[in-house]
């Protein structure tokens, strides 16, 4: 998916953890810690184009990298906070925000080798574009309320935050739908068209589900 809508996930599964303890700033943390696997972005130049395509999405989104990582930064925000904060609540936080990465992508037609370094596999599932503004839009209006609010309770900021990410997952979940009825669709013309195939791939365009 795009930055903007990686670093809004991130922002959202951080706060959901961290949130009823630091506030608002659990969303600037999130945010940031949800772009960290495409860092990998910077080592574009040292490759052709066609080599990159391995590189990119491979160990920085992969399981692995999302454990080993958040237990890295937790273990630093523990440190940092002076112990004032459970290490199994920034672990879950840090963890959450890295991995929900690449889950979203391995939602898109890219997909992400998240069995890397010991797989080599690009998991995908095509339900959805990398540039999707509905879902993005849920996230942005939930978290910018959030941000600019200033006399909500944190029982009231988390209650916003399930919402916020309920509804964005609810919309993901209907482009698992949308691509069913899709693929039918095809099937059915392909079977009544007797079209010989061997594989067939249905992806959402840009834009829509």
């Amino acid at each position: 998916m795009d930055s903007l809508s990686q670093a809004l996930l991130g922002a959202a599964t951080f706060a959901i953890v961290k949130d009823k303890y630091i506030g608002k700033k659990s969303l600037i943390i999130g945010a940031v810690v949800g772009t960290i696997p495409d860092l990998d972005i910077f080592l574009a130049p040292f490759f052709n184009e066609v080599a990159f395509i391995t590189i990119h999405r491979s160990i920085s989104h992969s399981l692995i990298f999302a454990i080993c990582t958040s237990f890295s930064l937790a273990y630093f925000a523990h440190r940092i906070t002076k112990h004032k904060y459970r290490y199994k609540d920034w672990s879950l936080a840090f963890f959450l925000a890295l991995f929900t990465h690449s889950m979203l992508d391995w939602c898109t037609t890219y997909g992400t080798k998240i069995l890397a370094p010991f797989h080599g596999h690009l998991f995908s599932l095509n339900n959805i574009h990398i540039i999707e503004p509905f879902y993005t839009s849920i996230l942005l209006i939930g978290l910018g309320y959030l941000l600019i609010k200033k006399s909500l309770t944190s029982i009231q900021r988390h209650k916003i935050l399930r919402w916020t990410l309920t509804l964005s997952s609810l919309y993901l979940c209907w482009t698992f739908v949308s691509k069913g009825i899709a693929n039918h669709k095809f099937l059915a013309q392909i079977y009544k068209q007797n079209i010989q195939y061997e594989k067939m791939m249905v992806s959402p365009t840009p834009l829509n589900s």
